[in-house]
């Protein structure tokens, strides 16, 4: 199991790191814009695979299948819900617009 560490960092040390994290946060989804852009374009060309002069893109189309929490609670009891469910856990960091 990974141990946390803590990083002692002035006030101001860390609030100039949230606000350069939310300038690289708005580049990053400047550049998913122009990416998805570009992949609506790769994917309504029709094609299964193009190549470019450094990279191959490939088109793949794919089902997945989630099951509905709610529906599944009617089928079964909370003691089979959680026997058949794993916890997870992850840290998250979220901003928002000042």
């Amino acid at each position: 199991m990974k141990t946390a560490t803590i990083t002692r960092l002035s006030d101001r040390a860390l609030s100039d790191n949230v606000d350069r994290l939310g300038a690289i946060n708005a580049e990053i989804a400047a550049l998913k814009t122009r990416a998805d852009d570009i992949k609506a374009k790769l994917i309504d060309s029709g094609r299964a695979e193009i190549e470019g002069k450094a990279y191959r893109a490939v088109i793949s189309t794919r089902d997945t299948v989630r099951l509905d929490s709610k529906i599944v609670r009617g089928f079964l009891t909370p003691a089979e819900i959680a026997a058949a469910s794993r916890v997870s856990t992850s840290t998250n960091v979220t901003l928002y617009d000042l």
